[in-house]
């Protein structure tokens, strides 16, 4: 199937309002300021470059998502949001103590969760990890807002009792960081049932992060067709990365990931235009905000 022309199942025009839910913005070094303890350094990605590669995989919505690189200073994706509009939301990532205050500021600016990264500080403590689940879920639930979750998956697997019983939404990043295998069975069905509750989603992207990224469809498949209702499509949009050798204050280059592939992944994992309507359409619509989808 050509995502951005027709499905070669049905013949029909792919759906409106399609959202592409894990992408960063990089703007220019002396305009934005990068936390001196980052383990790598991006090139620049503007809006307008952003927009490029949105139209050229057929979406209409996007939701921007604080990289690591920027630690608490989330001015970078304030910006883009203000310049895209209503067709974007941001996933902000905020120390403990920010205010009431300034969470309702970046509410009307567009953003629609907080980031919990844990995986790029190599944090893998259960007990902190479960600290920060229940933190961040009693203050932003009441915005109406979810928790985005990068964490390693045996964290994931550990705290996954206590997240169920939590109140609001929660995204877990680049396919829970799963072991990828030839079965699903190899995560005792753990991905599936937090995904048919319909408040915690598996976003599929990024496969080139985890082991074995050949069986990546297999597990879209396993999760899409089963639970669509929990499940996201990001694209990683500009696919950063850490070049080897090249120390993590000097810049590096983006990973080359076509756009044919991303069009080609989004068709294989996604096969019919109801799966693309709830993926793409309906879950980021009801999760992020926006009134249509």
């Amino acid at each position: 199937m050509d995502v951005v022309g027709r499905s070669s199942r049905t013949g029909a025009e792919p759906p409106a309002f399609r959202c592409d839910t894990h992408t960063h913005v990089f703007g220019p070094q002396q305009q934005y300021s990068m936390d001196p303890m980052r383990h790598y350094t991006p090139h620049q990605a503007s809006v307008q470059t952003l927009r490029q590669h949105l139209q050229a995989i057929g979406m209409q919505r996007v939701v921007l998502v604080q990289p690591s690189v920027y630690g608490f200073d989330n001015q970078c994706l304030l910006d883009a949001l203000a310049e895209l509009g209503d067709s974007a939301r941001g996933v902000a990532v905020a120390p403990r103590e920010v205010s009431e205050a300034q969470l309702k500021v970046w509410h009307a600016a567009g953003v629609r969760a907080i980031r919990v990264n844990l995986q790029s500080s190599g944090n893998e403590d259960v007990a902190s990890a479960c600290n920060e689940l229940s933190y961040w879920s009693e203050r932003v639930c009441h915005l109406g807002w979810s928790i985005q979750l990068y964490m390693a998956y045996p964290v994931l697997q550990a705290v996954s009792t206590h997240l169920s019983r939590l109140p609001g939404s929660f995204v877990l990043d680049h396919f829970a960081m799963v072991p990828f295998s030839a079965t699903a069975s190899q995560d005792d069905g753990l991905l599936l049932r937090l995904a048919e509750s319909g408040r915690i989603f598996v976003k599929l992207s990024a496969p080139y992060r985890l082991a074995d990224a050949q069986w990546a469809r297999a597990w879209a498949r396993y999760l899409v067709s089963h639970a669509p209702q929990g499940v996201l499509w990001g694209s990683d949009w500009p696919h950063t990365a850490r070049d080897a050798g090249v120390p993590a204050l000097e810049p590096s280059q983006f990973r080359t990931v076509p756009t044919q592939t991303i069009q080609q992944d989004i068709g294989r994992w996604l096969m019919d235009g109801d799966e693309q309507q709830q993926v793409l359409v309906k879950n980021p619509a009801r999760l992020f905000g926006w009134a249509s989808g």
